[in-house]
């Protein structure tokens, strides 16, 4: 496991998603911030948030999924669906290991949630999610967010 500190300015390439918890607050001040290009998906609990990523996931030309949600050490609910080493399985039988193989790019994974790298829940979590994406994954120990709230936009961890 890397800790070099990576920044929001390094997730950064071709194509970038952003799935979104429709409950974050502030949204519309997050996105209003967002770099032109990135798309958005909002994600609410009617839909489902482990197929909405791997919809992502699954195409060939992504650079950059980021996730925007409420965190835990070792986890990130999104949409109401907790995603974590359980939910992996779950995701890994949507993916499409053809989609991952022709891939000319790794893609990485921002979780922009608190505390999600956190932990040996927070170490585990992203190598099983690394494993089961191909992805580079970033999270971050700390809070997410405002600086003057103690929050920051700096992912601190990343795994590949």
């Amino acid at each position: 496991m890397s800790h070099d500190t990576h920044s929001a300015a390094d997730c950064t390439q071709a194509r970038e998603v952003l799935l979104a918890d429709a409950s974050v607050e502030q949204l519309d001040v997050l996105m209003a911030g967002l770099r032109p290009g990135v798309e958005v998906q909002l994600i609410t609990p009617q839909d489902d948030a482990l197929h909405a990523m791997a919809q992502v996931l699954s195409d060939p030309s992504l650079d950059t999924l980021h996730v925007l949600g409420h965190g835990a050490p070792g986890e990130v609910i999104l949409g109401g669906q907790t995603l974590n080493t359980s939910a992996l399985p779950q995701l890994a039988a949507q993916l499409t290991a053809n989609a991952l193989s022709n891939s000319h790019l790794q893609p990485q994974i921002c979780l922009w949630s608190c505390r999600t790298g956190a932990a040996q829940a927070g170490e585990t979590f992203m190598n099983a999610l690394a494993n089961t994406t191909q992805a580079t994954v970033f999270a971050t120990e700390q809070l997410v967010g405002n600086a003057a709230k103690g929050g920051t936009w700096n992912l601190e961890k990343a795994v590949a």
